[in-house]
Order: C-alpha cells, then sequence, then structure tokens
C-alpha cells in the first residue's frame, strides 16, 4: 500500500494519471457530498499529477522550478543588471524604461 498525499493505491504499476477506480480519495469518506462532483475532483488531481510529472522531468521537481525567481526578471549582475523571461509563444516582446532610450 502507498499513500500518496491521501490517496490510498494498492500495488498496482502502471503509468500517471491512475483513473478514479484504481484508488481512493479520503475526502469523499469525509465528505460524502462531495461525491456528485467527483469527476471535476479527479479531473484536478489527475491534471496535479501531469503536470507534478513534467516539472519532475523537465525542470528538476516544484523546488527548482519554483526557484526561477532566481533566474527570471530583473537580476542584478556584476556592471548592471540582465533581464530575462520566458515567453516561448509571444510574437513581440517590449520591454521599455529610462535605460533604452
Amino acid at each position: 500500500l502507498v499513500q500518496v498525499f491521501g490517496c490510498n493505491h494498492i500495488g498496482r504499476s502502471g503509468s500517471w494519471p491512475f483513473q478514479a477506480d484504481s484508488m481512493a480519495l479520503k475526502i469523499f469518506e469525509i465528505d460524502p457530498s462531495l461525491r456528485g462532483v467527483e469527476g471535476q475532483i479527479w479531473e484536478r488531481v489527475n491534471g496535479y499529477r501531469h503536470w507534478k510529472g513534467e516539472l519532475e522531468k523537465n525542470e528538476g521537481g516544484l523546488e527548482a522550478f519554483a526557484e526561477g525567481y532566481k533566474i527570471f526578471g530583473f537580476n542584478r549582475v556584476e556592471g548592471g543588471f540582465v533581464f530575462r523571461e520566458w515567453l516561448p509563444n509571444a510574437k513581440q516582446v517590449f520591454l521599455i524604461g529610462e535605460f533604452n532610450n
């Protein structure tokens, strides 16, 4: 039995996301009235698991990803500042200020 964020999963190996029938969330025992929105809750749980896996695979984990503020935005470097931003779908970007006339 593996305990994962309040979810019980018994001995099944396989890929994420798990479907609702393969594990139970304790929240449904605590508050049975949530059964009416169980599908939406599972969508959020599975979405969380997906993005957590993506962050672990591509960004070195949630903690490393959360430290992006150390790289992105304005940062002081020797001799001035550097500005970095991740804008994968941007068509144009403008940075306006007293520093560029």
